[in-house]
């Protein structure tokens, strides 16, 4: 897909907001804490510096690349209501607000890609 698509596509999928909110994320290379505004889509996931500014986003993660998502060793991370998002190549970690929150993104998220995954299984 060449990049002019990939940006019409990402403002489509940007109509469809299934869940957003504040939450931290934890950074890839230096592992420092970020607060990130976290929008779920009907296909993405995507983290952002500003809330409602849906534009450049620090992280976008197709849905599809998921592998598991699940509640993460709180005592690893340090961090109490911590959120686990492994896909083929890479491990994020995001930290709700409080348990009600983590187990919402969680159930969302989880629910999404079964979604994307029986979609895809019907038109094969």
């Amino acid at each position: 897909m060449n990049q002019q698509a990939n940006v019409k596509y990402e403002f489509e999928d940007l109509k469809q907001i299934v869940k957003e909110g504040w939450m931290d994320k934890q950074s890839r290379f230096l592992k420092k804490w970020h607060k990130r505004w976290v929008v779920l889509t009907n296909f993405t996931l995507y983290t952002f510096k500003k809330q409602q500014q849906y534009n450049n986003p620090t992280e976008v993660i197709d849905l599809n690349h998921i592998v598991s998502i699940k509640q993460a060793d709180d005592q690893e991370l340090q961090k109490v209501n911590s959120i686990s998002i492994q896909t083929h190549d890479s491990i994020f970690y995001l930290v709700a607000q409080d348990e009600q929150q983590q187990q919402q993104w969680i159930n969302l998220i989880s629910s999404h890609m079964l979604k994307l995954q029986n979609k895809i299984k019907l038109q094969q």
